[in-house]
């Protein structure tokens, strides 16, 4: 697939990094206080750029999870300052910054700026990764990372090369080290570009497993070891089994993050299992505050329009692909990235409870490309569905965009914006204890306890 930089093509990418920006960075500040688990990652990375006691612990918190996303959140402490605003500084630049990448994978594999304009206004305006993109937490980094490396997979895909070490190969490795690096669940955006290699033609298979080896295997293990320097001390130079050592630190530290990652939890209320993430059966409340008959929520929800068009395009796609033989590219993508970076959920969280609808992050940038190539296949079918499809996309983001950012409504308005309501008897509104001296008590309130049964967005 072959297209030019024309003038569309780049006031298309301008038009949707500028949405992206506004809607993310506008009011970034709100609510003032640690939302979801930023009162874990938050100081942690504050911790990981100052010394002293300005990052409220002298200890990392999240000793479970890797590096890199804290030392991103960290940075944008550090160019700021510590408060809200300044801790989700850089979870609000990568998700512009995968919003412009989606809007780059879209072009290259339709060739079209006007659907690769769509499919990244998709991604703007997606109720999800906007919120995610607005507290400071690990998964917005997982997925600008993920949707890097699947691009860079796709300009090796399409620029063969016999090189044991193609250069976007190379680059594909790096972004997938980094998005496992930033969370162990950028492992499943690895096994889409390593899937991506192996099935470029024109190459003998034995050559592609050893670029693999090097490229998709100990690049991005190198990428993912230097994350932890300066928070695993040890000698490089010292026996790999001897104490003291460098390559025995980082070793234990993986050991103790396996078995924190994997143990028991304290139930959730807002935990659910991966079969009902694409439903919207159980969205998590990041913030819920009630005060003067008010309410103020922050509401981790995916766009229905768009997650079940893309499910839908999925499946499409992956009969395309089958069809093909693997010869179609934007099929193939479209087929690897949702199927590679959801499916294995339902495996993955088998005998675990405590996940989360937010896990879905990761897989939003592909849905909306799932949505962008159904409307590009059907174009000369259906001209006005990605129109159609883009207009009910942003009503819907109007209309939720009180909830999904803490703005003070009424306890009826936000009842005709959260819809369902199978939830805890106590978990309405006027029941919720009101705020006590700025403090968001009906928040904790609505973390404890075990999720209800039914539909429920309280």
């Amino acid at each position: 697939m072959t297209f030019s930089i024309s003038r569309w093509t780049i006031l298309g990418l301008i038009g949707v990094v500028l949405l992206a920006a506004f809607v993310r960075f506008d009011g970034l500040g709100t609510p003032d206080t640690f939302i979801a688990d930023e009162g874990f990652y938050a100081p942690d990375g504050c911790l990981y750029v100052h010394a002293g006691n300005q990052c409220d612990r002298s200890a990392e918190a999240s000793p479970e999870h890797p590096p890199l996303g804290k030392w991103l959140i960290g940075l944008g402490i550090k160019a700021t300052s510590f408060t809200p605003q300044g801790w989700r500084t850089a979870p609000a630049i990568a998700g512009t910054l995968t919003v412009a990448l989606l809007f780059l994978l879209a072009l290259r594999l339709f060739g079209s700026a006007g659907y690769a304009t769509f499919t990244g206004a998709l991604l703007a305006m997606d109720p999800l990764h906007i919120v995610q993109s607005r507290i400071a937490t690990l998964d917005v980094f997982v997925t600008l990372f993920g949707v890097a490396a699947v691009l860079f997979a796709v300009l090796d895909y399409q620029h063969p090369s016999e090189r044991l070490v193609p250069g976007w190969r190379l680059a594909a490795g790096v972004a997938a080290g980094a998005a496992v690096a930033s969370k162990w669940s950028g492992v499943l955006a690895l096994a889409v570009v390593v899937l991506l290699c192996l099935a470029r033609p024109g190459t003998r298979l034995t050559r592609k497993l050893a670029s693999a080896v090097i490229t998709l295997g100990l690049v991005p293990l190198a990428v993912y070891a230097l994350t932890f320097a300066g928070r695993v001390h040890g000698s490089l130079l010292a026996a790999p089994w001897s104490h003291g050592s460098l390559i025995r630190a980082l070793a234990h530290r993986q050991v103790t993050m396996w078995r924190d990652q994997t143990g028991s939890f304290v139930p959730s209320a807002y935990q659910s299992p991966p079969w009902s993430w694409p439903l919207l059966k159980r969205p998590e409340v990041h913030y819920a505050s009630v005060a003067n008959h008010q309410i103020r929520e922050v509401l981790a929800i995916g766009s229905p329009v768009v997650w079940w068009l893309g499910f839908g395009a999925f499946v499409a796609a992956a009969i395309v692909c089958v069809r093909s033989r693997g010869h179609d590219l934007p099929s193939l993508v479209v087929a690897l990235t949702v199927g590679c970076t959801y499916v294995p959920w339902l495996v993955l969280a088998h005998g675990r409870s405590f996940v989360f609808l937010y896990y879905m992050t990761p897989v939003v940038p592909f849905l909306c490309l799932a949505v962008g190539w159904g409307c590009w296949s059907l174009r000369e079918r259906v001209l006005v569905l990605a129109p159609a499809v883009a207009v009910c996309a942003c009503l819907l983001l109007v209309f939720w965009w009180p909830v999904l950012t803490a703005s003070p409504i009424s306890f009826g308005a936000w009842r005709s914006r959260v819809v369902f309501h199978d939830c805890r008897s106590n978990d309405q509104p006027e029941k919720l204890p009101m705020d006590a001296h700025g403090q968001p008590r009906a928040w904790i309130q609505l973390l404890h306890g075990r999720a209800p049964g039914g539909w429920c967005w309280v």
